[in-house]
């Protein structure tokens, strides 16, 4: 947001006399090096391309930079000792597992889904396919390096076919007629089982090699057989049938995640996102295994609205006791391995200053948020990456496994979508890319978490206050009433995403135009991430979209335009090809380097020490604002992000950088 004053005069005499002052008196200071490995501002690069449906070879040959996908155990080979790539090893806690529709017989019965689950050889799939490199078996929802939160003393449901014959047997599930396929019998008759319907993506090498596996197992005549339709399908083929009503599915392997807090489990399991949906004819049920359990719903409350750590760990021990004994969906395995990026920038037409140049700050995100990925594609990796001696410019190429299906920040789902949107809408609380235990402000420079009377019961209150010089893209300020109505809207929206952070909230004030105070219902420890983790939205483009409408209608739906306050905007796009986002030029984290002039050097020239040269060229741009008049050298010296090069900026470089070399990038006190 643009800073006014009153008079060009009464700041220019005010500017004079406080020079005078500074380079008469200035001494410099010692600088203490940054130990950061990570930067909280960019973007670096010009652009992103993102190339839809790119092969190994496209990234081999180097006509992308990096792939959305973690390095399956073939590709790491020959990656791993090339010197034209850099790996980093993969850090997901996802969750890829054998989702039964619990509302569909004979899925609806536990001993026939324990039954299945002693049909999958573990093993030999980790052994065979995974290479016992790209995944890790998990015995609960929760991955097992997850210790705090991972239950090992659930049940457990190791390949064994005698096993699974026993269960189904002992269930009523047998050959009764000698056709060597099994029906059901119970006191009123014997009946045919229906055709499971089992859907298994086809453009997945795991999914699909597990799937066809586990078909293998029920169709041997040894069990006696299980009656299967099988369709190996394309992703959206296989969406259609599981994700929307009347969702006629039985059998699907899906993923989920990745996940920074354990209260996914509330999320994904709890009856009110599964059986309420489906009796409204809603699509795109969160619980779209229907799992439906009162005691499981009971601890998954307990997990999601515990008040301090000690109460949450047991509840989502309970949760997971529950999930595994009544096994509404098999987990298997979370992503693992690597993921790699070229070590050089490519030999591109007109980007030749680049060539050769090593990209540097790959950052590999451990621990998300943001909507972003693990490993070196994370989110933190398009911020801060650049090609070496560069500050600035470039573009990188992305490999991006499917076209985006629903570029709509409100109802979203796929990593596909949300690898575009995250770039292009921004959040107001991020996590550490390393450690995920340190909530960093973002759009949010403070907050304030406290507990209110909701009626005589403690609840979470939070008060937020957030940055006042954050526009949209179309340069309309983000205040207080875009926070507050972004979290209203992904409420009333039923957000396929983002309904569970906004459930809990009771009523949102705005004292100020930078004030945000969020009430919730009850209290949770976990209240400060689901606020962090909505995507804001602009107010003066979605309050003329019906929340419930906002499938069809959303803003790119009817107008083919993405509105975030993000660090990218988005540019253009073809259909099954590509996207392109452009460097958001008005972002309020984008980097500064007030040492960037030098008599005799190309503009900018960054010389590592803020000199008189500096700061007697940010003087000769004083009072200049974006659309800056000299794009070269303007944002440069805008230290304090407000798009306009004032009093304050040329203070900072006087009194905080003037005379010092080592200038830390981009890291005005108010910003750390």
């Amino acid at each position: 947001m643009h800073r006014y004053f009153e008079t060009f005069d009464t700041v220019s005499l005010s500017f004079s006399l406080l020079l005078s002052m500074l380079i008469l008196s200035f001494v410099p200071a010692p600088v203490i090096g940054q130990l950061e490995t990570y930067e909280k501002f960019g973007p670096r690069v010009d652009n992103i391309c993102f190339k839809v449906g790119y092969t190994l070879n496209d990234f081999l040959g180097g006509k992308i930079d990096i792939i959305d996908w973690p390095l399956d155990y073939t590709t790491y080979t020959l990656v791993s000792s090339d010197p034209n790539f850099v790996t980093a090893p993969l850090t997901m806690f996802d969750t890829w597992n054998l989702e039964m529709n619990n509302m569909r017989w004979p899925l609806s019965d536990v001993n026939f889904r324990r039954a299945l689950a002693h049909l999958i050889d573990r093993q030999s799939f980790y052994i065979q396919q995974l290479k016992s490199f790209s995944g890790v078996l998990m015995d609960t929802p929760i991955a097992p390096e997850w210790t705090q939160w991972c239950n090992p003393n659930v049940a457990k449901y190791p390949y064994n076919r005698t096993r699974a014959a026993e269960i189904l047997d002992a269930a009523g599930y047998s050959d009764w007629d000698g056709d060597n396929v099994r029906e059901y019998k119970n006191a009123t008759g014997v009946y045919e089982l229906p055709a499971l319907k089992f859907y298994i993506r086809e453009d997945n090498p795991d999914i699909k090699t597990l799937g066809e596996w586990l078909v293998d197992e029920m169709q041997r005549s040894d069990l006696p057989a299980l009656p299967l339709e099988v369709h190996i399908a394309s992703k959206t083929v296989c969406w259609t049938a599981v994700m929307i009503y009347p969702y006629e599915y039985h059998l699907y392997i899906g993923g989920w995640g990745p996940f920074r807090d354990p209260d996914y489990l509330y999320d994904r399991y709890h009856s009110k996102f599964g059986k309420a949906y489906w009796e409204a004819g809603k699509d795109w049920a969160p619980n779209y295994v229907f799992f439906t359990n009162s005691t499981f719903d009971y601890w998954a409350e307990k997990l999601k609205f515990a008040p301090d750590i000690p109460s949450a760990v047991e509840a989502c021990m309970k949760s997971q006791e529950i999930l595994m004994d009544q096994l509404p969906t098999v987990p298997i395995w979370h992503s693992a391995g690597a993921t790699a990026h070229r070590k050089y920038y490519g030999h591109w037409t007109d980007e030749e200053r680049y060539w050769d140049q090593p990209w540097k700050n790959m950052v590999n995100t451990k621990m998300v948020s943001g909507m972003s990925l693990s490993g070196l594609n994370g989110w933190w990796a398009f911020l801060n990456a650049h090609a070496e001696g560069w500050e600035r410019g470039g573009m990188i190429r992305y490999g991006l496994s499917f076209d985006p299906d629903m570029l709509n920040p409100v109802q979203a789902d796929r990593f596909s979508n949300w690898e575009i949107l995250n770039k292009i809408y921004d959040f107001l609380i991020l996590a550490d890319p390393y450690t995920g235990g340190i909530d960093i402000p973002w759009m949010a420079k403070s907050w304030k978490v406290e507990t209110w009377d909701n009626a005589g019961t403690p609840a979470t209150k939070i008060t937020l206050k957030l940055f006042d010089n954050i526009l949209w893209h179309d340069n309309q300020p983000f205040t207080a009433a875009d926070a507050k109505f972004t979290l209203l809207y992904m409420k009333e929206a039923f957000s396929f995403l983002f309904y569970p952070n906004v459930i809990d909230i009771d009523h949102i004030d705005t004292p100020d135009n930078y004030s945000v105070v969020v009430y919730y219902k009850s209290q949770s420890v976990w209240a400060l991430h689901w606020l962090g983790g909505v995507p804001m939205i602009p107010k003066h483009i979605w309050e003329n979209i019906p929340p419930a409408y906002s499938w069809q209608q959303g803003e790119y739906e009817t107008t083919g335009k993405l509105t975030g306050c993000g660090p990218f905007r988005f540019v253009s796009r073809q259909m099954g090809e590509w996207l392109l986002l452009e460097n958001n030029p008005t972002y309020f984290r984008k980097l500064v380097r007030p040492d960037y002039y030098t008599t005799g050097q190309s503009v900018p020239y960054f010389n590592g020490k803020v000199d008189i040269e500096d700061l007697a060229m940010a003087i000769g741009h004083f009072y200049e604002f974006y659309p800056w008049p000299h794009a070269d050298k303007d944002p440069w010296v805008d230290v304090n992000k407000d798009l306009g090069i004032d009093i304050i900026d040329i203070s900072e470089i006087a009194y905080e950088h003037y005379g010092k070399t080592g200038y830390i990038n981009g890291y005005p006190g108010w910003y750390q």
